[in-house]
């Protein structure tokens, strides 16, 4: 089975379409097609819809019964529920999306995986970025039938901080240059 694999770059939109719906690759040479294309972009979207808020948008691409589980083994089966275990943890989180993995199964699904790093707001204001992150997606028919996250947020620390001191420097919220910004 072929893996297909996206890089992000500031300067290349990989998820720019081709007019007959391919997915360019990052840094030229060739196109992903075919559902793995199609799948990489359903995940974007989806992930892109979380982060704005947008929970109507990201639950068009959820299958009926899809599952989101989380580390601890935390289950999810609507954004509802996801959103409200969410708001225990952080006021708000997103995803430097920097990279995707896809192939298709021996079962015709497609695995789609996701990396980067987190960045947002924990609960006392704190900002943070730059904390890994993994997402495995599995679609069918087109919908995410199943999405499983692993990330560095309890090994950071990041969410029980009180004070952006608190961090250590490569989880801070990044200034406009890519640096940690300075404690405040």
């Amino acid at each position: 089975m072929p893996l297909h694999r996206i890089r992000q770059h500031p300067a290349l939109d990989p998820l720019r379409g081709h007019p007959d719906g391919r997915v360019r690759r990052a840094g030229g040479g060739g196109v992903m097609s075919g559902g793995t294309g199609a799948a990489v972009a359903v995940v974007e979207d989806f992930l892109a819809a979380l982060g704005r808020g947008d929970r109507d948008a990201a639950a068009r691409h959820l299958a009926d019964g899809a599952v989101m589980i989380f580390p601890g083994g935390r289950r999810h089966t609507t954004l509802d529920e996801l959103a409200a275990a969410s708001a225990i943890r952080y006021r708000h989180v997103d995803k430097h999306r920097e990279e995707y993995e896809a192939f298709t199964d021996e079962a015709g699904d497609v695995v789609v995986w996701s990396m980067g790093t987190l960045f947002g707001e924990n609960n006392a204001g704190v900002r943070y970025d730059g904390v890994r992150y993994v997402d495995r997606f599995r679609l069918r028919d087109g919908k995410i039938v199943e999405q499983r996250v692993w990330n560095d947020l309890a090994q950071s620390g990041v969410l029980d901080a009180r004070a952006e001191t608190e961090i250590e420097p490569q989880w801070r919220a990044r200034a406009s240059g890519g640096e940690p910004a300075p404690p405040s």
